[in-house]
């Protein structure tokens, strides 16, 4: 199956795609190129963004009232410490919520001189997950698992004092640049009227990304390929988008051109794919609007979707939690009022971004049949939305 050498080349021989690295600009090629091995048109572009590397890996220590090492995992855009790590007692700043519906626990590490010198992030994840902060506030910070949350949270009743060390080491990079792969299949009745299905291109922290977002991709090639061969009515576009990790810069730098241009009101609605290889996560199926969610429903019932994926596939779209935190490529279309479709998968509670922790988003948790399943769905919906 050609869709699964596509996710074992870009795991196996690429590895990690971290937004502007070499990594993304390797697959972004590889990637053009096999599109345009199935006769599609294909733009190659690069955009500069505000870069940002793990320069080693950070170390949270509990210095009282136990001295104790503390797994955690960095968030993109966190700031360097000191070469002797931020030092002080840790105060309860309160619940936050990101990327999430849960409430997560916050904690600043105050300094001798009384300022908040990093962050600890309590979350309710089984190990310390990767996740992005506002570039505009950088500071130090790292998420820790549940077990730390609960233990801090602990400590924090019974009015002990905690005292912590973080040490983390990072690069800013306002140079850097990232890369979208854009592919056309021109419609035959109405090229002017577009849809555009999407899947980011880069991993998160030391990840191969084999579901994050691998297998996304490579339910889009399998689309493609298979479109390729019988047209459509109209013009849809496969959009690879770099950045996503980072903030969805790609696709926010491609819907900006669009609207720039004009052609964002010929864009009739948008499919995203991400997170979807996996047998044993959580499938979500999200729509924008009504119809689309008819749409979405007579698809899945047309497939028996409940049979190979489990009940209650269809879920609300979380508008206010997409705004507020950043969703995947859909967003910045949804924002401006394009409707869409949002095909994912674990979410924040799933493998991916657990690179910090030992990556557990390898090839080995990938499903070829899940992937050929989710692209058949991918199929029927654009017969059901009069695309095909």
């Amino acid at each position: 199956m050609e869709e699964m050498d596509i996710v074992k080349h870009l795991v196996m021989n690429i590895g990690t795609r971290l937004s502007g690295s070499t990594g993304e600009k390797e697959a972004a090629k590889y990637l053009a190129s096999k599109f345009r091995e199935i006769g599609l048109e294909v733009d190659l572009y690069k955009y500069r963004f505000l870069g940002w590397d793990l320069l080693e890996e950070p170390v949270l220590e509990m210095l009282s009232p136990r001295k104790e090492k503390i797994p955690c995992a960095p968030n993109i855009y966190s700031s360097s410490t000191p070469e002797e790590g931020a030092e002080g007692t840790l105060k309860y700043i309160g619940k936050v919520r990101r990327r999430t519906r849960s409430e997560l626990d916050k904690y600043a590490i105050i300094s001798e001189d009384g300022e908040e010198a990093a962050y600890v992030i309590g979350t309710d994840q089984r190990v310390p997950r990767n996740g992005v902060r506002d570039p505009r506030f950088p500071m130090p910070e790292v998420n820790v698992a549940s077990e730390v949350k609960k233990m801090l949270a602990s400590l924090r009743r019974g009015g002990v004092p905690v005292r912590m060390r973080l040490r983390l080491k990072a690069k800013f990079d306002p140079e850097a640049f990232s890369y979208n792969v854009i592919a056309t299949l021109k419609g035959r009745k109405h090229p002017e009227r577009i849809i555009i299905m999407t899947a980011h291109l880069d991993t998160q922290i030391n990840t191969v990304g084999a579901n994050d977002n691998a297998a996304g991709i490579s339910v889009l090639f399998n689309i493609a390929k298979r479109l390729s061969r019988t047209g459509t009515s109209k013009t849809v576009r496969f959009c690879i988008f770099g950045g996503e990790e980072y903030g969805m810069y790609g696709s926010r730098h491609y819907e900006n051109r669009l609207k720039e241009t004009g052609e964002l009101s010929n864009v009739e609605y948008v499919i995203c794919f991400d997170e979807v290889g996996r047998k044993d996560q959580t499938h979500r199926f999200r729509a924008t609007n009504e119809w689309l969610e008819i749409k979405l429903k007579k698809t899945l019932e047309k497939l028996e979707a409940e049979k190979m994926l489990g009940k209650d596939l269809i879920e609300d779209f979380p508008r206010r939690w997409m705004i507020r935190a950043f969703g995947s490529d859909h967003a910045a279309f949804v924002e401006d009022g394009v409707p869409a479709i949002s095909i994912g998968g674990g979410g924040y509670t799933g493998y991916s971004h657990t690179g910090s922790s030992g990556d557990q988003d390898t090839l080995d948790k990938v499903s070829s049949e899940i992937i050929t399943y989710k692209a058949d769905i991918g199929l029927h919906l654009l017969e059901e939305l009069d695309a095909v």
